[in-house]
Formats: C-alpha cells, sequence, structure tokens
C-alpha cells in the first residue's frame, strides 16, 4: 500500500511540475532588428557607394568570385548576388542559362550600386557534349 501511495504521489507530481513549465516554454515570435547601412543612414551610405565606384574604375588589383546560382528558390542570403563582398570586381554565373527575376533585378542592383561587372561561365565540353547528343 504504501508503494501505491509513493507512485501516486510521485506521478502527481510530475504532472503539476509538467504543467507549471507550460508558461515558460511557449514559442513566441522575436522581432530582429538587422542593421543595413542604406537604411540607417542613406547619405553615408550613398557617398560610401560612390568612393566604392571610383576605387572600382580606378587601377588596382582585381577580385574574381564565381557565384553558384543553380538554386532558383534561394533560402538564405548566400544564395543572393547582392550579399557578395563590395571588394569583389568580378562575379563571374556558373549557371547563366535560365535566370530568375529575381537574379536579374540583383545583378542590375550590385552594377549600378557597386560598380560590379557580371560574367558568365561557359562550358565548352559541356556544349560540345550536349550537341554531340544530337547527332
Amino acid at each position: 500500500m504504501k508503494n501505491k501511495i509513493k507512485s501516486f504521489a510521485l506521478g502527481a507530481v510530475i504532472a503539476l511540475a509538467m504543467g507549471a513549465c507550460s508558461d515558460w516554454t511557449d514559442v513566441e515570435s522575436v522581432g530582429i532588428n538587422e542593421q543595413n547601412p542604406s537604411t540607417s543612414n542613406p547619405e553615408q551610405y550613398a557617398q560610401y557607394l560612390e568612393s566604392l565606384r571610383k576605387y572600382k574604375e580606378a587601377d588596382h588589383k582585381f577580385v574574381y568570385a564565381w557565384f553558384d546560382n543553380s538554386n532558383k528558390e534561394p533560402f538564405s542570403r548566400g544564395h543572393h548576388m547582392n550579399a557578395t563582398p563590395d571588394s569583389v570586381d568580378v562575379v563571374v554565373l556558373m549557371s547563366p542559362d535560365e535566370l530568375a527575376d529575381f537574379e536579374i533585378a540583383e545583378m542590375d542592383e550590385i552594377r549600378t550600386d557597386k560598380g560590379t561587372k557580371i560574367l558568365y561561365a561557359v562550358s565548352y565540353d559541356a556544349i560540345k557534349k550536349k550537341n554531340m547528343n544530337r547527332w
């Protein structure tokens, strides 16, 4: 009988403890205030972009970056061309065929704002292989 009472009491304590924590474990939305220089200080950011474009037009060592744009449904900042570092002078797209609308918009953005050039990677072997399969 004592074991049954102990088991019942232990079960009641566990049930109360589990129910008491429900207020603390509720999921709630947290607002994240992302810092963006273009919105926090637009005049200074415009001056920065002007200086960046002048620098890229001057004589300096070029920085090339290859960008894999094969994912047409981005789910992180790493899938966006406009997230490339400002120091990159030339972005080479690995999948230039069938560009999505957001990719074209981002290409225009980094060309005009940052002075970054866009190139396409073309594989002669892939073209030759594709054409060989036609014949």
